[in-house]
């Protein structure tokens, strides 16, 4: 019960904080991107049509994730994660704003690295999909990038910060990454 009320308030305060730090960041863009296209769906695209070839990895199992995409919609903008095998991830938002090079930090590396591997666990749970497209409404999804294709499931946002939701731990993981790009972006690293 108190793991529970806990982990609650961990989530809670994370969602605040990222809440605070998607307005913050659309308060920038309005700023500093006024005139500058905005490559959200072009970064986005490319994301989802990542091979095993463009990314110089053999992989002999067909059905092992290589990336995963999360778009969350968080006050009305869609933020979308991108992790890969190769320890690189990128951070967009529907707004413009965007992180790229994530592969350059080691703690980002070694958190993208472990998001995709647990990805693997709820691959049996996901449906193999043609669609790219990121939820809409109160939803997390995940699009889970494997040889043979594209693998997607979702959850309310309300359900998966519960810690006995099925897709809690993967919440989880995709949000530290997240939380080490912010730190990156506020300089405190």
């Amino acid at each position: 019960m108190i793991r529970q009320l806990l982990t609650f308030i961990v989530l809670g305060l994370m969602t605040y904080g990222l809440y605070y730090f998607v307005r913050k960041q659309e308060k920038k863009s309005l700023v500093k991107r006024k005139a500058q296209k905005n490559y959200y769906g072009e970064l986005r695209a490319k994301a989802m049509n990542v091979t095993p070839e463009i990314l110089q990895l053999k992989i002999k199992d067909s059905a092992k994730v290589f990336g995963v995409v999360m778009d969350q919609n968080i006050a009305g903008q869609i933020l979308t994660l991108v992790a890969f095998m190769t320890g690189d991830a990128s951070l967009y938002f529907s707004s413009g704003q965007m992180f790229i090079g994530g592969f350059k930090d080691k703690i980002i590396v070694d958190l993208a690295k472990k998001l995709v591997q647990k990805s693997n666990a709820y691959l049996s749970k996901a449906s193999l999909v043609q669609h790219t497209e990121p939820s809409t409404g109160n939803k997390v999804n995940f699009y889970f990038l494997t040889p043979q294709g594209r693998y997607y499931i979702e959850e309310e946002i309300e359900k998966i910060e519960n810690p006995d939701a099925e897709l809690y731990e993967l919440f989880l993981q995709a949000h530290q990454i997240i939380g080490r790009f912010r730190i990156l972006e506020q300089g405190a690293y």
